[in-house]
């Protein structure tokens, strides 16, 4: 079994545990919880790493989540684009509709009067 010096403040996510970060709370300058390790184990986040080890793989973590984030953004933004074109098209399909029927009405509509005026 480790002692406390070996297996850092990490005891599946107790805090106030003596390592070597000193008396610190999972809540402290890392802000996420730690997670039960052992030394030698290789994770996205080993407490058993240094500090700025640590920090890295925190901000890694991270830096993958936003890279997730804009691809998923980025395939919203294709399909919202995608969407205005085929609503231009039908825009554009309806104006042309439109300019015919009203063609067809003032056509119609000087027919009637020249009828009506014989």
């Amino acid at each position: 079994m480790m002692n406390n010096l070996t297996r850092g403040f990490c005891d599946k996510g107790k805090q106030g545990r003596v390592g070597w970060m000193g008396r610190v709370g999972w809540m402290g300058w890392l802000g996420t919880p730690p997670f039960a390790c052992t030394i030698g184990q290789t994770s996205s986040f080993c407490c058993c790493a240094g500090p700025l080890e640590a920090v890295v793989n925190n901000l890694t973590r991270e830096i993958q989540g936003k890279g997730e984030e804009g691809r998923e953004l980025q395939r919203r933004w294709v399909g919202w684009q995608t969407e205005l074109v085929g609503l231009q098209a039908e825009n554009n399909r309806l104006a042309q509709d439109l300019q015919r029927l009203k063609a067809h009405h003032t056509i119609t509509h000087h027919k009637r009067t020249r009828l009506r005026q014989q």
